[in-house]
């Protein structure tokens, strides 16, 4: 019964997620998260890749932070309906833009996926707890971009994935810890990650 809809206003976005999907539950933190990502990705004119990306959140707050005017966005996610919400705030939130959000399990959907003759300049990924899985792990290790951004809900397996991602030539620039869930173990990290070719 009711909407099938929320519509969630973050960092300047208003954001339709549908009653099923996720969203983070903390706005406070949220806000605090979509800041440092602006921060990180700032005049970006090249492609961004959003990876997990739900309703597009964190790739649509790079987009339209300071300066940012990206060539394209583009996105993968599991589920059809948090693909579909995403194509619907990337037309509100960006009308023009040209973007592509596929539907489907990453580990099966990357490998396939060609970057944009333009270049991609920052690639976003916000995978389950489990971290990476290795054939996404290994096809981001060889994406052409600038800047890594990975945003994790384990310090554990974001440092599994670090360290491999170092192995493939990635270096750890920075990284935020964020008390997503405050009086809990749980911490949210995000991680900047540079690939010296760029």
């Amino acid at each position: 019964a009711g909407r099938g809809h929320l519509t969630e206003r973050l960092a300047g976005l208003d954001l339709r997620a549908a009653m099923t999907g996720f969203f983070q539950a903390n706005h406070a933190i949220t806000e605090r998260m979509l800041e440092v990502l602006r921060g990180w990705t700032a005049g970006e004119t090249a492609g961004i890749l959003d990876l997990y990306g739900g309703v597009g959140v964190m790739g649509l707050a790079a987009c339209t932070g300071p300066g940012s005017r990206p060539a394209l966005l583009a996105g993968m996610e599991e589920s059809a309906t948090a693909v579909a919400d995403a194509e619907v705030n990337t037309a509100r939130a960006c009308p023009g833009l040209p973007a592509e959000w596929r539907s489907g399990d990453v580990a099966r959907v990357l490998p396939g996926w060609h970057p944009p003759a333009g270049g991609l300049g920052t690639v976003i990924v916000d995978p389950p707890r489990a971290g990476l899985e290795r054939p996404v792990l290994d096809a981001v290790a060889r994406l052409p971009a600038a800047r890594l951004i990975y945003v994790s809900c384990d310090p554990v397996t974001l440092a599994r994935d670090l360290t491999l991602l170092r192995d493939a030539g990635w270096g750890l620039a920075e990284a935020v810890p964020l008390d997503m869930f405050p009086q809990t173990h749980h911490v949210e990290v995000m991680a900047r990650l540079v690939h010296p070719v760029h």
